[in-house]
């Protein structure tokens, strides 16, 4: 139960990062991350950033949630749903990141 809830916190944590991210607020990237970004295009790179964190973040949260729901019905189903919104939130969180790097940086380091 207490993995549980850490999903659901790691991913409020996440969700919190990615907004931070999407309103400009770039500091929290490691310096080779954005060593090569115009400062025109930082309002877009913090925008594609913070949106693949928010997506990664809110697969956590949903996994939590539905596996949480899992624990107390005991029902496969969402099991299943659980795993398949963590796969599906991670993959897609991270391929909006790399294109944001690959895009704005010009590559990844």
């Amino acid at each position: 139960m207490d993995k549980v809830f850490g999903l659901i916190v790691v991913g409020l944590i996440c969700i919190v990062l990615g907004i931070m991210n999407m309103k400009g607020n770039l500091s929290l990237l490691h310096s080779y991350h954005k060593k090569r970004v115009s400062a025109e295009d930082k309002i877009p790179f913090g925008r594609a950033i913070g949106l693949g964190t928010l997506v990664c973040g809110g697969g956590l949260l949903l996994n939590g949630i539905f596996y949480l729901i899992h624990l107390v019905s005991s029902m496969q189903i969402f099991f299943y749903i659980a795993m398949a919104l963590l796969i599906l939130g991670l993959v897609v969180g991270f391929v909006l990141i790399i294109y944001a790097l690959l895009k704005y940086n010009r590559g990844i380091f």
